[in-house]
């Protein structure tokens, strides 16, 4: 469980699932997907365009943490993998 506060202003918590094994649905299909957390801050900043961490200077002039962006991939999962080098379904599989 994380705690965490919206944009809001109110803090609750949240549920975090450690399994990268999600299901998306897309257009009434439903898709099995494996998703990756981006750990390499350098590498959300390249990928978003700017610093993934947003800060705010108070009135005393220390800076603080507001928040800070996270990414994550999708990669699917399942896929049939169809190339040249597959083998021909044998002659009474494909009904001749």
């Amino acid at each position: 469980m994380l705690e965490t506060r919206t944009w809001y202003g109110i803090p609750h918590s949240v549920v975090i699932n450690p399994a990268p094994r999600v299901r998306v649905k897309m257009d009434g299909r439903i898709f099995e997907m494996t998703v990756a957390h981006v750990a390499d801050r350098a590498e959300v900043a390249e990928i978003i365009a700017r610093d993934p961490v947003t800060r705010s200077v108070g009135e005393d002039g220390t800076e603080q943490v507001t928040g800070i962006r996270h990414y994550r991939r999708v990669f699917q999962r399942n896929i049939p993998v169809y190339d040249s080098r597959t083998e021909a379904a044998p002659e009474s599989d494909r009904g001749g």
